[in-house]
């Protein structure tokens, strides 16, 4: 159908399966796709007025308020101190409440220090003495996925799949060449089993169940326990390693000694 003799509706229907795909390649979640292309319909029927064919395609107009809609989501992501805030009180409720009010703390603080602060702790994070499947489960609890989403939609991903998506994903919030080397130990222990990583005989036991040989090529799935709640297991894997973590911050001086009972102060140097 010619799009100057097409009705705004029609236009829609046409474009609906690219405009999903557009987002899907860039925020590779389904559900992160499908509510990015709703708000850019939102927008497009809001301004639908605005388009006229004379001066371009009805892709090309929504592609523009596309990139728009995308813009907004990732500056959300890097505004939303919430999830900052957790990682510097040590707060201890699960990781199902994530998404809130930005922190009193770091309202008055620039964007470059925020994102200063999200390398701090992801360095920290990514080489802390975890098991790379507990790692991976903290960095996408960081990206706000709930421990649901992660069992529904990331048990069937390589762990070696899962640490390349959550590269592309921290960049895209924070296109930083410092977070990419973060992720070298990260990517060396998925070369290395479980037997080589773990120390601890009790964490060796808790795993009795994987395959033996590198960690990279198994799914996430194999990883839980087969009688295992995996949604809990999930918000103990991401309790474990912010605990790690903080307690290496502390260790390297990044956190306030003067603050270890209620820290508020990570440093971003």
């Amino acid at each position: 159908m010619p799009e100057a003799t097409a009705t705004l509706d029609d236009l829609v229907r046409d474009h609906e399966r690219r405009l999903y795909g557009f987002f899907r390649a860039r925020v590779r979640d389904d559900s992160a796709a499908d509510d990015l292309a709703q708000e850019t319909w939102v927008e497009v029927l809001r301004h639908g007025e605005t388009f006229d064919p004379e001066r371009g395609t009805f892709w090309t107009f929504t592609r523009i308020w596309a990139d728009f809609v995308l813009r907004r989501h990732w500056q959300s992501l890097v505004r939303d101190r919430e999830r900052l805030d957790r990682d510097v009180e040590g707060d201890d409720s699960p990781p199902e409440s994530t998404v809130g009010a930005p922190s009193p703390a770091l309202a008055s603080e620039d964007a470059s220090t925020v994102a200063a602060l999200l390398r701090r702790i992801l360095a920290c994070a990514l080489s802390c003495s975890r098991p790379p499947n507990e790692i991976l489960a903290f960095g996408f609890t960081k990206l706000e996925w709930k421990p649901r989403e992660i069992t529904m939609n990331l048990s069937d991903s390589t762990l070696r799949d899962l640490t390349r998506r959550l590269e592309t994903d921290y960049v895209a919030v924070v296109p930083d060449p410092e977070i990419a080397e973060a992720f070298a130990p990260l990517r060396a222990k998925l070369e290395q089993s479980l037997d080589e990583l773990l120390s601890d005989p009790r964490s060796k036991r808790t795993y009795a169940h994987v395959p033996a040989g590198p960690t990279g090529p198994l799914a996430l799935g194999a990883y839980f326990a087969p009688d295992a709640n995996r949604e809990s297991t999930v918000t103990r894997w991401w309790d474990t390693v912010k605990r790690t973590v903080f307690r290496e911050l502390r260790a390297s001086g990044a956190l306030d000694e003067s603050d270890e009972a209620n820290p508020r102060e990570v440093r971003a140097s």
